[in-house]
């Protein structure tokens, strides 16, 4: 009974281990406030943006990251 016991509570440790890599999304608004537009606030004229990320761990020190982000400025 102890060994069911004890099997039951290790298994779930079996699936633990670091990630390898990594797939996401992003998502958010663009908004320009730069030399061209310094002080003036519209936040109608934001739009939205959206983007995919990868990364790929080596090990605990090194990864390499790709990530491409779309989105729209108007003004």
């Amino acid at each position: 009974m102890r060994l069911a016991l004890l099997v039951v509570l290790l298994l779930p440790l079996q699936g633990l281990r670091a990630q390898v890599s990594e797939l996401g999304i992003t998502g958010g608004v663009t908004y320009y406030i730069g030399d061209i537009n310094p002080y003036k606030h519209y936040p109608a004229r934001t739009k939205p943006m959206g983007g995919l990320l990868f990364r790929y761990n080596f090990g605990s020190r090194y990864a390499l990251r790709a990530q491409a982000l779309y989105g729209t400025l108007e003004g």
